[in-house]
C-alpha cells in the first residue's frame, strides 16, 4: 500500500508562468509508505488517498515533474519545470460519493485498479 498526499485546492500566482508551476487541485504532492502519513485535518489544503495493491516504489512514478529541456547560454543542457506534476487525481472523474467522503473525512482507501480510473497524465491526457 502507498499513501498519496493530494492537493485539495488550487494554489495560484499572478504571474502565469509561476502559476503553472503551483500545485493544482488533484496534484500528487508526495507519496508515503502505508501508515507514515496521518489524515490531514478538516480545513487543510490536502487529502489522503490510500491505494492498495501498489508499493511506494511503484507509486513514486506518479511524482514526476513536467520538465522542458533547453540549452543554456554556455551551451550546457538544462531543464525548467513547466508543471509541478505530470500526474494528478482528476476530480472531474471522481464519483460524487468519493468527492463527499474526501470533503467530509479528508481520506479514502481505494485499490490500484480503481485509482487508475482517476489518475490522469496532464501532458498526454491518458488515464492510469
Amino acid at each position: 500500500m502507498a499513501d498519496f498526499l493530494i492537493m485539495a485546492k488550487d494554489k495560484t500566482h499572478t504571474d502565469p508562468e509561476k502559476d503553472a508551476r503551483c500545485y493544482k487541485r488533484g496534484d500528487i504532492v508526495e507519496v508515503f509508505e502505508h501508515g507514515k502519513m496521518q489524515v490531514p485535518p478538516i480545513g487543510s489544503p490536502f487529502i489522503l488517498v490510500r491505494v492498495t495493491g501498489i508499493t511506494k516504489a511503484q507509486a513514486d512514478q506518479y511524482m514526476e515533474e513536467d520538465k522542458e529541456a533547453f540549452i543554456t547560454p554556455k551551451l550546457e543542457p538544462d531543464y525548467i519545470m513547466v508543471r509541478r506534476r505530470v500526474y494528478n487525481i482528476d476530480y472531474t472523474l471522481l464519483p460524487l460519493a468519493i468527492i463527499n467522503k474526501l470533503r467530509d473525512g479528508r481520506f479514502i482507501e481505494i485499490s490500484l485498479l480503481q485509482a487508475k480510473n482517476f489518475i490522469r497524465n496532464k501532458v498526454t491526457g491518458e488515464l492510469g
